[in-house]
């Protein structure tokens, strides 16, 4: 026998493999599978991130969800505006109004009550002037007449005028105040005339002083203040 190494020579190159086994592969060639080194890849595509890196979902995502959608703010627009608070001043305004419709009432029905009363005045006051009497009792129950209209139409004016500025109604305040003023005519002429009996001179200083009350209350600070918040425009 020979006493040289039976696979591969003394300079370390390989000999021929022993009968039965293939030859092994050149260094750099295909073949058998070269184990993985361990550290990073030095190309190609990136590695995966470990597990527990990940925050679930797609990468880069926001945590927690999408983000609500900002609520509006309290007393934004759309918001019903709040209801004004009516003045102490415009209640007591409104009830003597009221009560001004009640007053026209009973004048209305006093007026059938005193027909004599005002026959009498009446037939003074022709034979002052010198005129016939023969239109004596014509001449009162157009009187009658002429206050059963004009005391239905005053309560209603009352009526009327007690919503209207009830509801802040700025109009209303200004017509209230006309009306006023008539009333003040009113009484002053009722002083001139001879046909003016001691109850119907009573309902005019009541309903003088009924009208003064009114615009006093009508015209306040708070009241203007009431009149003007109702009248703003609203959105």
């Amino acid at each position: 026998m020979s006493n040289q190494p039976p696979y591969g020579d003394a300079q370390g190159q390989p000999g021929p493999p022993p009968e039965g086994f293939p030859p092994p592969t050149p260094p750099g060639q295909g073949g058998g599978a070269t184990p993985l080194p361990d550290g990073p890849p030095q190309g190609g595509f990136p590695s995966a991130p470990p597990a527990g890196d990940a925050q679930g979902g797609y990468p880069n995502a926001p945590q927690g969800g999408y983000q609500s959608a900002p609520q509006m703010s309290p007393g934004g627009y759309g918001q019903p505006p709040a209801d004004v608070v009516k003045p102490k001043s415009i209640d007591l305004a409104v009830k003597l109004m009221y009560a001004g419709a009640g007053l026209a009432v009973i004048n209305i029905i006093l007026a059938f009550f005193m027909k004599g009363t005002i026959k009498d005045k009446v037939r003074e006051q022709l034979e002052k002037d010198n005129k016939s009497l023969d239109d004596l009792d014509t001449i009162v129950n157009s009187a009658i007449i002429v206050s059963v209209v004009v005391g239905l139409i005053a309560v209603a004016l009352w009526i009327f005028m007690a919503r209207s500025n009830d509801a802040g109604k700025s109009w209303a305040r200004i017509v209230a105040t006309v009306l006023g003023g008539l009333s003040i005519l009113s009484f002053l002429g009722s002083l001139t005339q001879d046909t003016t009996t001691g109850v119907t001179l009573a309902f005019s200083i009541i309903s003088l002083i009924l009208a003064a009350a009114i615009l006093f209350f009508l015209w306040k600070k708070e009241s203007s203040q009431y009149y003007a918040a109702k009248s703003a425009p609203r959105h």
